[in-house]
């Protein structure tokens, strides 16, 4: 049986080789997996200039990772994401930080910096501390580029549909009865 389901699949992806229209539109479906602007990943720790205490102690004793950072977030942050250890849930890539909002310069700061801790940056809003855990620099690349990993996936995701399609007659021909509590 599973010979057969193999050998099945070979014969139909051999048969449906992707036209350079098809891989073309995958890619423009798919564009954002392969080209994204440069970017951080980072933990966020917001002090408000009337909490002199923390913003002494952290200029005394700078957290050395990033569990000592994310314990000070939770002890003195004024950031919308204390709940999550200060981490922000998506790259930043302007001076726009992730359901935080807009802090001009805060996109020149972090690029220049390296993974760890950082700070401070001052705004409008308060000192900014952070903790870089990722960097990445901009990807752009043209269909041409990745026209030999566009190929493979996009064989990869033929392949899963003709599996589904397989089974999904499997079932109403042959009249199969799967019993997912025997499993």
């Amino acid at each position: 049986q599973e010979i057969r389901i193999k050998e099945f699949l070979k014969r139909e992806l051999s048969t449906q080789e992707p036209t350079e229209m098809e891989l073309r539109a995958y890619y423009e479906a798919n564009k954002n997996d392969y080209n994204h602007p440069a970017g951080v990943r980072l933990a966020h720790l917001l002090l408000f200039d009337k909490d002199k205490q923390a913003l002494r102690q952290i200029e005394k004793n700078p957290p050395e990772s990033q569990k000592d950072f994310e314990a000070l977030v939770a002890q003195f942050s004024r950031s919308l994401n204390k709940v999550r250890g200060g981490v922000l849930p998506d790259w930043v890539i302007s001076d726009d930080l992730p359901t935080e909002g807009n802090f001009n310069g805060v996109w020149d700061f972090l690029q220049k910096r390296s993974v760890g801790f950082n700070g401070p940056f001052k705004s409008r809003r308060g000192t900014h501390y952070f903790w870089i855990f990722d960097q990445r620099s901009a990807s752009y690349n043209e269909y041409d580029k990745v026209l030999d990993e566009l190929k493979l996936k996009y064989a990869s995701e033929r392949s899963k549909q003709i599996q589904e399609q397989y089974f999904k007659r499997l079932i109403v021909d042959q009249q199969v009865q799967i019993f997912h509590e025997r499993m």
